[in-house]
């Protein structure tokens, strides 16, 4: 294999996986990346598993028409032969499946790949579902991936790559703690970003762990609307609002949104920034601020962009967070991709 600082993030990658893949002793490979990242790295194994006229089951919580994997295959493999499924009992000859997790439960067809992307939108499931499934899976395939902020089996080996899709490292989550009560009150500091923000045009997300949470910040927050010169909307339940939609897009305009839904709704997002309320909650464990992270860095190509983590106190979660995108960004350094 060429050495990594000759070559792209991508193309290294790529040619990593596939190593892994042509080596027959070694049945599962856990390759970690941060939140949001690019599945064209799939695309040479992939490319592999199809001359040979066999199966891959791909595993998603990504839309079928955000799926830049599927451009791929129709553009570079020239394969037309992949499908989506709902239902893991549904019978197809594609060679390449698009399936959910759920869905993937009642698969038990021979396959020879079996790919598990945790990192292209978010998912609710935990790494011990996600280990059940792929041991359910385990015994109808020759070959596992996981691809996700963690590692899912401790036995096998590890392909840390952390910038694949991005040139930038992964926002750390800044930790702000205060004696206020969040029920309550929220602190001046939080105030004085959210003016910063405003400011310069900037979309701002609040996250809240729950409902109630979301209306006390959105009535405070409405409250100080003429002060804070910013459009501010609250979003209940995972259901697209247009209005947000738009305004996610305008270039000229500063959006705070209040919300307790984490799905990943909002695709062409720019110049954001996110604040946890309440980021003590037991709630928001470190997979959900690590997305959280990753959302900001995704879409600042200037590399800006904050995550705040509002809190009576540090969590385990918390520091768990920081590590990880700590460790991701170390390992980005020392490969030269940042320089």
């Amino acid at each position: 294999m060429r050495d990594y600082v000759e070559m792209d993030m991508l193309d290294y990658s790529s040619e990593a996986i596939n190593s892994w893949y042509k080596k027959e002793e070694i049945p599962v490979l856990n390759v970690i990346a941060t939140p949001y990242n690019t599945s064209l790295v799939f695309g040479e194994v992939i490319g592999e598993v199809i001359k040979k006229n066999k199966k891959i089951l791909y595993i998603t919580n990504q839309e079928e028409e955000d799926n830049q994997l599927i451009k791929y295959i129709k553009a570079r493999l020239n394969c037309r032969s992949f499908s989506f499924i709902r239902k893991g009992k549904e019978k197809t000859s594609a060679n390449i499946i698009f399936i959910n997790h759920e869905a993937a439960m009642d698969y038990k067809d021979d396959l020879e790949l079996v790919i598990y992307d945790n990192l292209n939108g978010y998912s609710p499931y935990s790494r011990i579902e996600i280990q059940i499934l792929l041991d359910h899976l385990y015994k109808y395939t020759r070959k596992i991936i996981t691809y996700s902020t963690d590692r899912m089996f401790l036995n096998s080996p590890v392909f840390e790559a952390p910038t694949i899709g991005g040139s930038y490292p992964i926002r750390e989550p800044r930790v702000l703690t205060t004696r206020i009560d969040l029920s309550r009150d929220i602190p001046y500091i939080i105030y004085d970003y959210l003016s910063w923000f405003a400011k310069i045009n900037r979309k701002v997300i609040i996250y809240t762990p729950n409902k109630s949470s979301t209306y006390k910040v959105y009535n405070y927050l409405a409250s100080l609307k003429d002060k804070l010169k910013a459009v501010i909307h609250k979003l209940e339940d995972d259901r697209k609002d247009k209005n947000i939609e738009y305004l996610m897009k305008a270039k000229d305009v500063s959006l705070i949104v209040i919300t307790n839904c984490y799905e990943d709704n909002y695709k062409d997002m720019r110049d954001i920034d996110v604040i946890v309320f309440n980021a003590d909650h037991r709630i928001f464990d470190n997979k959900k601020i690590l997305f959280f992270c990753g959302k900001v860095g995704l879409y600042n190509k200037s590399g800006q962009g904050e995550v705040i983590l509002l809190a009576n106190e540090t969590t385990e979660e918390m520091e768990a967070a920081k590590n990880i995108t700590r460790r991701f960004n170390k390992v980005a350094w020392e490969r030269g991709f940042f320089s």
